[in-house]
């Protein structure tokens, strides 16, 4: 995102897929609106994903396990 961080808020909207796109041309043509894709933020969030995890599978598997087992 190219906004001010600092000047800005993140929200999440929900619309009908039939909606979408004539919402999003009406969104694009005001200038204080960036428009961030579900699709978009994942693609950044795998880019900016630590590469050198220094867990094992076996180690992460047994974290997942004690925190459900947890919650019962």
């Amino acid at each position: 995102m190219n906004s001010q961080v600092n000047n800005t808020e993140p929200i999440t909207l929900i619309i009908q897929k039939d909606k979408k796109q004539a919402f999003l041309e009406m969104l694009k043509t005001m200038d204080f609106v960036e428009i961030e894709t579900l699709s978009n933020k994942m693609e950044r969030y795998i880019q900016n994903a630590p590469q050198d995890i220094p867990l094992t599978d076996e180690e992460i598997d047994a974290l997942v396990k004690e925190v459900r087992t947890e919650k019962k």
